[in-house]
């Protein structure tokens, strides 16, 4: 199972983060099975959307885990 790691500025644009997904599972020959994101990014909407786009579940992740 491959889990796309995920960050973003804040007010990014879903469909960035759509188009990168998409552009990481082409280069690497694969596809994303989920995505995560550090649990501090959980206001940012677009992480969410962006998810939703891609029908893919997200998991937040602690930073404690992170490292």
């Amino acid at each position: 199972m491959i889990i796309a790691g995920l960050g973003c500025r804040r007010d990014c644009p879903a469909s960035d983060i759509v188009a990168l997904v998409h552009l990481a599972e082409q280069r690497a020959g694969c596809r994303v099975a989920g995505l995560a994101a550090p649990a501090f990014k959980h206001p940012e909407t677009a992480l969410r959307d962006a998810a939703a786009q891609l029908a893919l579940p997200l998991v937040y992740v602690e930073v404690s885990a992170l490292t």
